[in-house]
This record gives C-alpha cells, sequence and structure tokens, in this order.
C-alpha cells in the first residue's frame, strides 16, 4: 500500500508527497525485515532449548539450508527430489521417519507439511500427543466410506500370512500421527513400499482399462 502511494503521489507530480511516500514504504519493508529476523531468531531459540519435540526436515538433495534458518543443521540424509502424486513422496516420509526412529527417546511422529502452523503451545500439543496411545490416521474400515477402490490392482497385493489385500486398501490423506509401534512397522516395511512404487501409479492401469478413473 505504501508503495502504491508513492506511485500515485509521483503520478499527482508532488514529489514532496512521493519521497515521503517511499520513505514511509522503505520504513514498512525494513521493519517487515526485521521483524521477520526477529520470528526467525526466536523459532531458532526455542528449537534449540527444547527438549519436547525432535525436528527433521527434507529438502530437495541439492538445498542446504542457511545458517540463519531455525532448521539449518536438521535436514534429513538421503533426500530425494519428491513431485506431486509421486512415490518420490513416499521415499521422503521415509526418510524422514528413518531419521526419527533411530532416536529412542521419540515416541510419536507427526508428518506435517511446510505450510502448518501450530495453533497451540508446545507444551499443549505435547501433552496432547502423549496422552493418545493410538495413531491418528485416516484410513479406517468406516461403514459407507469411500476406500477408493478404483485406485487398487491386484499386482500390488503381497504375499504372506501378513501381506498386503484388497481388503487392507485404503485411501486417505498423507498427513499422519503415528505411535512409535505403527512407525517401526512402517519403517521396517520393504514388500509392500517395493509393491506400491511399482503398481500404485497416477496414471492408466491396464488391469482396469479406461475404468482406472
Amino acid at each position: 500500500a505504501d508503495a502504491k502511494a508513492a506511485a500515485k503521489a509521483a503520478a499527482d507530480g508532488s514529489d514532496e508527497n512521493a519521497s515521503a511516500a517511499a520513505a514511509a514504504a522503505a520504513a514498512s519493508a525494513a521493519a517487515a525485515d526485521a521483524t521477520a529476523a526477529l520470528n526467525t531468531s526466536a523459532l531458532s531459540a526455542v528449537l534449540s532449548s527444547q527438549h519436547l519435540f525432535s525436528v527433521y526436515v527434507h529438502t530437495p538433495p541439492n538445498v542446504t539450508l542457511k545458517a540463519g534458518s531455525p532448521f539449518a543443521g536438521r535436514e534429513v540424509g538421503g533426500r530425494v527430489r519428491a513431485a506431486w502424486g509421486d512415490h518420490s513422496v513416499v521415499e521422503a516420509t521415509r526418510a524422514l521417519l528413518r531419521e526419527a526412529l533411530s532416536d529412542p527417546l521419540n515416541q510419536r511422529f507427526v508428518l506435517l507439511s511446510e505450510a502448518d502452523a501450530p495453533l497451540y503451545s508446545a507444551a499443549a500439543t505435547y501433552a496432547q500427543l502423549m496422552s493418545e496411545p493410538k495413531s491418528r490416521i485416516n484410513a479406517c474400515a468406516v461403514p459407507g466410506q469411500d476406500r477408493e477402490l478404483k485406485r487398487f490392482t491386484p499386482r500390488m497385493e503381497t504375499a504372506g500370512p501378513h501381506g498386503f489385500k484388497k481388503e487392507n486398501w485404503r485411501k486417505s490423506s498423507q498427513w499422519w500421527t503415528l505411535n512409535r509401534k505403527a512407525a517401526d512397522a512402517l519403517g521396517a516395511d520393504e514388500a509392500i513400499d517395493a509393491s506400491f512404487a511399482a503398481h500404485c501409479v497416477n496414471g492408466f492401469d491396464e488391469d482396469r482399462g479406461e475404468n482406472r478413473w
């Protein structure tokens, strides 16, 4: 708004007003930069001093966060270049989970996007997570729920008494909270992940032909 005021003042031929508006715009931008720097510094201090959470970050493999970032040094190993609707998103998630599972003190695992922001304090969030023994994931067998079976292909099934079958199929959001038992199971799995990587694709599937979607 300040920049628009400066442009309007200049268009009106008022050099004095334009200069004042430009100075106000510069001051506003400087204040915004100072506020952002203060917020970043405060977040860095909070992350460094708290003991309730461990933070892990997945960035593209060619990206290293700058020293001023509160998440610098928290990048996980084994990073991949992820693309929407692609199995690379699963690979990125598993890379985060492997890193988090390496710390035996971690008992709850929350997957967040870069756009997420906390609505409650760290202490309240921690208390809520630790008071729930079960995982939170939108993948329960609820009567009447659309399981998106049109996305299933028998080629995704895996062998064995605990193999993946059609009745196990669910389609849900990737955002979840897992307890340690579920996280360990996900981290240890290789067979289902390999099957999904090969057959659970975002596109045409010869098993269903034109009815795929």
